[in-house]
């Protein structure tokens, strides 16, 4: 457990800060919502779904760049471990999000709850925090490839 804290810093960082944008948001109000319906849910279902495969596929590619040594060596030590986890935290909050979607969607008393809805944002806003900071590891990444070659 030691090591996972210590090699996620970052991760973790991020994910207070997001904590405390939603303690703000919903203390405060910021998601003002006066009346949802199915094609909210859709709409918001639809966009996760998109960022679900884009984060697939960016692991995808970081398991493909195991072929080359020094990133190989990188990963064997757990220095990669910050960027696999970037990638898990944000598939948590895009698939959390999208949950409470097919809930509404396939569920009628779900579809007008405004709660639903709230949590579909706010899980999608965090897909989005670590959807960007694996892509900006993912740059960090091919720099260290290309500086290989």
């Amino acid at each position: 457990m030691k090591k996972f804290m210590r090699r996620n810093i970052p991760n973790l960082l991020l994910l207070i800060v997001f904590s405390i944008f939603v303690y703000f948001a919903l203390t405060f109000n910021w998601l003002s919502i006066e009346a949802v319906d199915r094609s909210h849910h859709v709409e918001i279902l639809t966009i996760n779904t998109i960022f679900i495969g884009f984060l697939y596929t960016t692991l995808g590619v970081m398991v493909g760049f195991l072929g080359n040594t020094k990133i190989s060596n990188m990963d064997r030590s757990g220095y990669l471990d910050e960027y696999y986890y970037t990638i898990y935290f944000g598939l948590f909050f895009f698939i959390a999000s999208a949950f409470f979607g097919i809930l509404a969607v396939f569920f009628k008393a779900f579809t007008t709850n405004i709660s639903i809805y709230t949590f579909e944002q706010i899980f999608l806003f965090g897909g989005l925090l670590f959807f960007i900071k694996a892509l900006y590891n993912l740059i960090k990444v091919i720099k260290k490839v290309r500086s290989n070659l």
